[in-house]
């Protein structure tokens, strides 16, 4: 888990994953699923939406760079799964952040 934490911003692939982890896939998705109740690319995807989500908030970095840090390079999809996880869009995100 402190492997995918640490590397967002790689591509990260579920079949990398196991092999680094000494496991087969299948065996990882189980296991995911066990523990997290989601996917591997749904962990991955939660975690970077949470990175995101403190970056958008907490600085002011274009929300270009923000998507590039987390691993979602293409700012269409960032935006796109952004929303779709938080139910608004990153600069939605980082108005209500930035509230009172």
């Amino acid at each position: 888990l402190m492997t995918i934490e640490k590397r967002l911003a790689e591509p990260l692939r579920v079949e990398r994953l196991a092999e680094e982890a000494g496991l087969s896939q299948n065996h990882l998705t189980r296991l995911f699923q066990r523990r997290f109740k989601t996917s591997v690319v749904g962990y991955i995807r939660h975690l970077r939406t949470e990175r995101a989500r403190l970056l958008l908030t907490s600085t002011t970095q274009p929300i270009k760079a923000i998507a590039s840090q987390v691993g979602i390079p293409d700012l269409h999809l960032s935006n796109k799964v952004i929303r779709r996880e938080l139910g608004v869009s990153p600069r939605q995100v980082r108005a209500k952040g930035r509230a009172p």
